[in-house]
């Protein structure tokens, strides 16, 4: 075999087959040679990203104005996309702040991303939703959205201007579940102290929920003395909850402990109830169908401490039951209204009437003119009354600081936790002959020596609304609807 080909001489195809053994074999000879106690070249140094990251804010728009809520349930809604020409960006460095002072309570710079509820997330966007933990306050605030990419760069920050309501509309609960407890709407309501439990009486039944839920979590069957309308009071300090009365008067009054939910106490009294509240030491319970009669009970005991008798008169030959109470800091005056007879002033220790008010009279055929009352500051006494409105009082001396007369009726009252706000309930169940329908418009008005209206809130139309109450954290309030809770929202200042 003939290798002259290889050494250069020969044919054409030889010397073609030659130069290619050459250009294989010279990279591995010169690897070869370089090895011997030398280094290969080193490579081309790579650019370093040094661009930032774009961010923009797609909603709310920059300049939204009263935009801010996509999905209509109340709580801003926030969603950015970025884009980076040389590193990823990493969706977890986004940080969003909002200026001033959003937040009470919690530093400027807190990167809402992280509390805030996550809607959607891919490598370029993030949806977003506020949070109840992390609501912010009212008023003209401005959001800022930063990122950052696997570089480290970070991106010049995004704004967005907007006008945040004093509340809004959040959501529904539904509590229907037990036709057998529940042939009639429910009236009123409680949150249990530490604001996980809420609890609404019907005939015979409790219906528990949870405030954060959308429905009932079970029902507590068999309670006594509780009727579709019954009251229900809570003394915070031991987490036990009185409930009686209500549209069919009860014979007596039941203690209900939050906590383990068991009846702990079924207490029989020599009338019929027509309302229940705790307050310090006592209990005091308005009798049904006389004339205004409280009765007075050792909270401890549950023995009977004495009765105070009222006298009050209807003008209109309605049964003056003693309806809502209210009471001073120290516990040493108490209020009451009467069904269609005005408000007494009553020493809750002495047991005696110390002044008994007349009002103005209600609508006509209407079922109690005097609702509800609430004592602030110990001299501001808010009365809802049906057909009237709300009044302001001052109570020593007696006189009327402020009223409003609605076209319809206020049905209940609530205060804030840190006893700044009141909401009226304003309701209207018209005529249903007229083709009316139920709706309501709360109301949120500042505590103070006249009506400061802060926020109406728009009218839900389609269900008899009655009892409000504010979650112990002063963020939310909650309106009985017949068989459902409405849930609004309350932003601070």
């Amino acid at each position: 075999m003939s290798v002259t080909g290889l050494s250069g001489g020969g044919s054409s195809s030889g010397r073609r087959i030659g130069l290619l053994v050459k250009q294989v074999l010279a990279p591995v000879v010169l690897a070869a040679a370089w090895g011997c106690g030398h280094e290969l070249p080193p490579a081309p140094p790579v650019p370093h990203d040094t661009t930032a990251p774009l961010v923009r804010i797609v909603y709310p728009p920059p300049d939204s104005g009263t935009l801010y809520d996509r999905d209509a349930n109340g709580l801003m809604d926030l969603e950015v996309t970025w884009s980076d020409s040389g590193s990823r960006v990493d969706p977890a460095s986004v940080r969003v702040t909002c200026a001033p002072d959003c937040l009470p309570g919690v530093a400027p710079d807190t990167n809402l991303a992280v509390g805030w509820r996550v809607v959607r997330r891919d490598t370029a966007s993030l949806v977003l939703e506020e949070t109840v933990a992390l609501l912010l306050r009212d008023g003209p605030r401005t959001l800022s959205v930063t990122v950052r990419d696997t570089a480290g760069n970070v991106s010049a920050p995004a704004q967005a201007s907007l006008a945040l309501p004093p509340g809004a509309y959040h959501r529904s609960i539904s509590l229907a579940g037990r036709p057998d407890c529940q042939p009639e709407r429910g009236v009123n309501f409680a949150f249990s102290p530490d604001g996980r439990k809420g609890f609404a009486p019907y005939h015979f039944c409790v219906a528990v929920f949870d405030p954060d839920g959308v429905q009932p979590t079970h029902f507590i069957p068999a309670v006594p003395h509780v009727g579709w309308a019954s009251q229900i009071s809570v003394d915070t300090a031991t987490g036990l909850a009185y409930i009686a009365g209500g549209g069919t008067p009860t014979t007596g009054f039941t203690v209900l402990d939050m906590r383990t939910e068991q009846v702990v106490a079924d207490k029989l009294t020599s009338s019929d109830i027509a309302s229940v509240v705790v307050d310090g030491d006592r209990i005091f319970a308005g009798e049904s169908c006389t004339d205004g009669r409280i009765i007075v009970f050792d909270r401890r005991t549950l023995a009977e401490a004495g009765r105070i008798e009222v006298g009050a008169v209807s003008s209109t030959g309605a049964c003056p039951n003693a309806e809502s109470f209210a009471f001073s800091s120290d516990h040493g005056a108490g209020w009451v209204t009467i069904v269609e007879a005005g408000v007494v002033r009553f020493d809750p220790v002495g047991m005696r009437v110390l002044e008994y008010y007349d009002l103005e009279p209600g609508w006509p055929g209407y079922f109690g003119d005097s609702r509800q009352v609430e004592l602030l500051r110990d001299h501001l006494l808010y009365i809802a009354r049906i057909g009237r409105g709300l009044d302001l009082y001052e109570v020593a001396p007696w006189q009327l600081l402020a009223s409003r007369s609605p076209s319809c009726c206020i049905v209940t009252l609530a205060v804030s936790p840190d006893r700044q706000s009141v909401v009226a309930n304003q309701n209207w169940t018209g005529n249903p002959r007229n083709g009316d329908v139920p709706a309501s418009t709360p109301q949120l008005y500042d505590v103070g020596a006249d009506l400061t209206l802060r926020y109406a809130f728009p009218p839900r139309v389609g269900r008899i609304t009655d009892a409000v109450r504010f979650h112990p954290d002063g963020k939310r309030f909650y309106v009985m609807a017949e068989l459902q809770v409405d849930v609004y929202l309350v932003r601070s200042r």
